[in-house]
């Protein structure tokens, strides 16, 4: 037997205060408590209740933007990379320009660059936008949205050596030491056309560079507006970005196979930024992407 002190409300709802909870009694207390005229208006109260509490709570994730993952390696100035702990760059700047036009919150996923692709085919992300070039070998992995610029692969060379390789493809003839980005195009161009060169691998195009001007490398092979912004900013200034390219190549961004709806609204936006003269203004940045 309880021998707390409980209190009828007069429903058949007892309160037991010493332990602060709520407890319906016997048959006959619901009985009675079905027959009070307040019992029906507890009811309706407590259904309104839920009612707003599960509207609110649809009204919160209605109201909640989608989330555009965006899949970049920040480590290619002018193009995409880091500053002070923000993504900056020529793609960053279309990103922002996309989620603005999807009402979408922008999330930048940083990636390895061979981990782009296989990520996107995963689900992962739901775009690249890295200075991405269109290629035979890239084309069955993704969907590529119409290209916003064209660009090409690039020499960088200590200005010692700039006659050397003023004609661009001598490369797939010299035995020389080439430095380049793990699973870039560059990186295929030295595995398959360059069979008397040693590929030396780097994680960017920073420290490709770095190596070539402590003669570790004798030339660094990668996407040229890249290599030319190395060469800008290299403060001893002895390092060159050759002015002949060794291809020419289509830029563009790549969403997963099937998402006809992203890679419409991708299209959409370069076809009014051509139009407006924004895309030109941007790429003015970025000498010589074209």
């Amino acid at each position: 037997m309880d021998h707390r002190d409980p209190t009828d409300q007069g429903l058949g709802i007892r309160f037991y205060r010493s332990t602060s909870r709520l407890c319906l009694g016997g048959t006959g207390d619901i009985m009675r408590a079905m027959r009070a005229p307040g019992y029906f208006l507890l009811l309706i109260l407590i259904g309104v209740f839920g009612l707003i509490s599960a509207s609110s709570t649809m009204s919160a994730a209605e109201n909640t933007p989608p989330v555009l993952r965006v899949g970049v390696t920040p480590n290619s100035p002018p193009i995409i990379y880091s500053k002070g702990g923000k993504i900056v760059g020529i793609e960053a700047e279309f990103a922002n320009l996309l989620a603005k036009r999807l009402g979408a919150e922008l999330q930048f996923v940083r990636l390895p660059f061979p981990e782009l692709l296989p990520q996107l085919g995963a689900g992962k992300i739901d775009i690249v936008m890295s200075g991405l070039t269109v290629s035979a070998v890239r084309e069955p992995l993704a969907e590529f949205c119409t290209p916003y610029a064209t660009s090409g692969i690039g020499l960088l060379v200590r200005n010692s050596d700039l006659w050397t390789f003023a004609y661009p493809d001598v490369i797939f003839l010299l035995e020389t030491r080439i430095g380049v980005e793990k699973g870039t195009i560059a990186d295929l161009i030295v595995q398959k056309r360059c069979p008397r060169a040693k590929r030396i691998l780097f994680s960017s195009p920073e420290a490709a560079a770095r190596a070539l001007q402590a003669k570790k490398v004798d030339v660094v092979l990668g996407d040229a507006p890249v290599l030319w912004r190395v060469a800008a900013q290299n403060k001893r200034q002895t390092l060159t970005a050759v002015p002949r390219l060794l291809t020419t190549e289509n830029l563009a961004w790549a969403v997963q196979r099937g998402d006809s709806e992203l890679l419409t609204a991708a299209n959409d936006l370069l076809r009014q930024l051509r139009a407006d003269g924004t895309l030109q203004r941007i790429l003015q940045t970025a000498a010589p992407l074209r």
